[in-house]
């Protein structure tokens, strides 16, 4: 039979801050002062171990031994430290609150968990009501997730995952608040994917749930692989452990904790430690025989006092030069760049002039400039209004213009862009104050689009508000991103053929979609409102822009 999953020498290791400042400190220490102030914490460390297709694998272990942090590993949550790992499938994780948006309600969960895993719109429909009868949490659907007891997430989490008919099943505590009835249903939902040669790991505090669905058992004890093999044998030796560990007195129990927790969390070297506790051993205390506490501190800062003047030295040293280099590497940077700058502000300067010089009373100047957005692919400004002298400057579709006035006799706006004042075709602009709902749908427009986007479009369009930062729940991004002249920065996604625009600062303010095909409606104007969106059609209708509705 073969292996479902494969760890070979498997550790995850934290570095514990008790403050920002340490942290901030620990980035720019030389790494040979790092070894008596660092503190590492083992949550895993060194697990071997295979588990065969469609085997049940029961996870055991007191709080704290690390079984969440292997289930989180196990379903790519989290990257291991070192090691590695081979799963033939694809896992799904179920565990309280995992992979569920507290702000939307379980309908919504639903649909973007699905979209997450690659369901199209129509199988999303078909496994609707089967996860709402099998969550059964009524009315509760149509409400915020933030709203439910640990109960009711529980049950829409697994409801959602066992759907998504995943290769490797990962379940993390998720039945410990379930009731009786919905444990069966659960119980009845593991035994068919065991049946259907699944994987599945089971992770409980419960001895009888381990018990009744485990092919094999593993024990993990303070991070570290305590036994792998046969249910009755491992739970026995488990419990045996349990047994003994509740018979200690509560300083025992203390004291054991303290021991388990000094293994896993180090401040200095394991071999420093080992020299130190034979030095413990070889010298014991005694009172009669050993010097005072103050000729011993004395002895010792003797001994140190050599190593501690280098160490003060060694350390202003080296970041005096970091400085200092860093200020080389400046100067030379920026350099080149001031002179450009003003070569540049030169030439905006000759523009601007020129703009000025031009105006007359011709243009109509408006009391508030008017929100607009260019619906040219790439629209040209210039430098008069009879639209002749054109600029070096191209705008980008979808870009937000101000309109400062209306030019009668040359059909021109003025128009601020870059800190500046030019001119633009009327026809390439559309104001935002002219948008009206349409009778169009989002399915009508993006129907036009790549099939990848369409299939996929709420779980996109869901990120227009969202900071860059979040974008990473968004894959497939390559690694060019360009800026246009007021400071916005676009990001594209080639698989599904669209470009995410972010603000000055960095909100997702625009989505635009390259179609297929061009639009088969006819459109009077370029700007419409459909479903809460802003949605702006290019003049030549081969993009889209979905913009956020302020």
């Amino acid at each position: 039979m073969n292996y479902k999953v494969k760890l070979s020498g498997v550790s995850k290791q934290y570095t514990l801050y008790r403050t920002n400042t340490e942290k901030l400190l620990d980035i720019i220490t030389p790494k040979s002062m790092k070894k008596n102030t660092q503190r590492n914490f083992y949550a895993l460390r060194d697990i071997s171990l295979e588990i065969k297709d469609g085997e049940t694998i029961g996870v055991v272990g007191i709080n704290g031994s690390g079984k969440s942090t292997i289930s989180n590993i196990l379903s790519n949550v989290i990257p291991p430290t070192t090691g590695q790992i081979d799963i033939n499938g694809e896992p799904s994780l179920i565990a309280i609150n995992v992979g569920l948006n507290n702000n939307l309600s379980g309908y919504d969960n639903i649909e973007l968990k699905l979209l997450m895993h690659g369901f199209s719109r129509n199988e999303i429909n078909q496994l609707v009501p089967s996860i709402e009868e099998f969550a059964d949490i009524g009315d509760f659907m149509n409400q915020p997730v933030k709203k439910y007891s640990s109960g009711m997430k529980s049950r829409l989490g697994f409801a959602i995952s066992v759907h998504t008919n995943p290769d490797l099943l990962i379940v993390d505590e998720a039945l410990s608040v379930g009731d009786k009835t919905f444990y069966q249903k659960c119980l009845d939902k593991i035994n068919e994917f065991k049946e259907q040669g699944k994987t599945i790991i089971f992770i409980s505090h419960s001895i009888g749930q381990i018990k009744s669905i485990s092919d094999r058992v593993l024990w993990l004890h303070n991070g570290e692989l305590k036994e792998f093999g046969e249910t009755k044998t491992v739970l026995e030796n488990y419990e045996e452990y349990i047994n003994w560990f509740n018979k200690l007195s509560n300083e025992e129990k203390q004291s054991h904790k303290e021991e388990l927790k000094e293994k896993r969390s180090t401040l200095i070297a394991p071999n420093q430690i080992d020299k130190n506790s034979q030095k413990k051993v070889e010298n014991p205390y005694d009172p009669d025989v050993m010097p005072s506490r103050y000729e011993q501190k004395k002895k010792r800062k003797r001994g140190r006092i050599n190593r501690d003047e280098i160490r003060k030295l060694a350390f202003p040293l080296q970041l005096s030069l970091f400085i200092l280099a860093f200020l080389v590497s400046s100067v030379f940077l920026i350099a080149p760049s001031l002179s450009q700058t003003e070569i540049k502000n030169e030439e905006k300067s000759e523009e601007i002039n020129a703009v000025i010089e031009d105006h007359d009373d011709s243009i109509e100047r408006y009391n508030q400039a008017k929100e607009s957005f260019v619906i040219a692919d790439e629209a040209e400004v210039y430098l008069d209004r009879e639209l002749t002298d054109r600029a070096q400057l191209q705008l980008p579709f979808a870009l937000n213009i101000l309109i400062l006035g209306a030019d009668a006799q040359s059909n021109s706006y003025l128009i601020s862009t870059n800190e500046n004042e030019y001119f633009i075709d009327q026809s390439q602009v559309a104001f935002l104050d002219e948008v009206e709902e349409s009778d169009l749908t989002l399915q009508d427009i993006l129907s036009n689009a790549s099939e990848r986007f369409f299939n996929s479009y709420q779980f996109f369009l869901a990120h227009l508000g969202e900071a860059r930062e979040l974008s990473s729940k968004m894959n497939g991004a390559d690694d060019h991103v360009t800026q246009d002249n007021e400071g916005n920065t676009y990001i594209n996604y080639p698989f599904e053929n669209f470009t995410v625009k972010y603000d000055e600062d960095d909100i997702a303010t625009a989505i635009i979609v390259n179609t297929e095909k061009q639009i088969d409606y006819d459109i009077d104007k370029n700007l419409l409102h459909i479903n809460g969106y802003n949605i702006l059609v290019s003049q030549s209708q081969e993009q889209i822009s979905f913009i956020k509705d302020k």
